[in-house]
C-alpha cells in the first residue's frame, strides 16, 4: 500500500497537471464601481459592481488577441437584487486614444451574450452622470444579467487598450466625464429608484495596475514539484 507521502505526491502531481492544462489568463485588471447617480447609492459607501478585463493567451483567435470583460453585481446593491427586473442593462467603456479602434476595425469579432449588442461610436453612448463612452454593450429587450461576460477579438489589443476615461460632450451636465467604466442596472418598477447608473472613478484617478496571474500559477506548480521531489527522496 502506498505510503501517505507517496499518495500525497501522486495527488500533487495530478493537481499540477490540472493547473498546467487549465486555461491560463496572461494578465488581468480588476476595478470596482463605487459611484452612482442616485442618492439611494451614496458614492464610495460600497462597491456596487466589479469589472475585470483579461486576455486569454490560449484561446483560438482570428486576429490574435482576445480580451474578455466580466462585469458582476456586488452586495452593495442589496436589497435591490430582489427586484422583478434586476440585472445589468448596459455597460460602457473606452478604447485608448491612438490604440486599435473598434470602430475602425471591420474584422473585430464580438462574443456577446444572447440578446445583447455592441454600439460603437459615433452614437452618443451617453451614460447618465459619467460622460460619453466609445462603446456601449447593451441588452436587447428585457434581458438582464447579474454577471455580464463578453469578449472582443481585435488585432493588437491588450488589456490596457480599454483603459481610458470617458469624455465630456457639449450639453453634458457639469462634472460628467472621467469615469473609466459605467453601467446601467435595472431593479424593477416596484422599487425606488427603478434603476440607476454606476461608475468607476469619475474623479480622474489612474486605472489599476495589471496583475499577472501565470506567475502565481507557476509558483504553485513549483511548490507541488518540490513536494513531489521530497516524496521521491522518501522512497529511496
Amino acid at each position: 500500500m502506498p505510503s501517505p507521502v507517496t499518495r500525497f505526491a501522486r495527488l500533487s502531481g495530478a493537481l499540477l497537471a490540472a493547473t498546467l492544462t487549465a486555461p491560463v489568463w496572461a494578465s488581468s485588471v480588476s476595478y470596482q464601481m463605487t459611484q452612482s447617480n442616485e442618492a439611494a447609492f451614496p458614492d464610495g459607501s460600497a462597491p456596487y459592481l466589479s469589472v475585470t478585463i483579461a486576455d486569454d493567451v490560449l484561446a483560438p483567435t482570428a486576429n490574435g488577441s482576445v480580451i474578455t470583460f466580466t462585469v458582476q453585481t456586488l452586495s452593495g446593491l442589496d436589497p435591490y437584487t430582489a427586484g422583478s427586473n434586476f440585472g445589468i442593462q448596459s455597460f460602457g467603456f473606452n478604447v485608448v486614444a491612438g490604440g486599435p479602434s473598434l470602430s475602425d476595425s471591420p474584422n473585430a469579432m464580438w462574443i456577446l451574450p444572447a440578446d445583447w449588442d455592441a454600439k460603437v461610436a459615433p452614437p452618443p453612448n451617453q451614460i447618465s452622470g459619467f460622460g460619453r463612452f466609445d462603446v456601449d454593450v447593451g441588452a436587447v429587450g428585457s434581458n438582464r444579467l447579474s454577471t455580464l461576460q463578453f469578449s472582443i477579438d481585435v488585432a493588437g489589443d491588450d488589456i490596457f487598450t480599454y483603459f481610458d476615461s470617458s469624455s465630456t460632450q457639449n450639453g453634458n451636465p457639469p462634472g460628467e466625464g472621467y469615469a473609466w467604466f459605467a453601467a446601467h442596472v435595472a431593479f424593477g418598477s416596484e422599487l425606488d429608484p427603478p434603476s440607476a447608473f454606476f461608475g468607476a472613478s469619475d474623479d480622474g484617478v489612474l486605472p489599476p495596475t495589471a496583475v499577472p496571474v501565470p506567475a502565481a500559477l507557476w509558483m504553485f506548480g513549483g511548490a507541488l514539484l518540490g513536494i513531489a521531489g521530497i516524496a521521491r527522496r522518501q522512497r529511496t
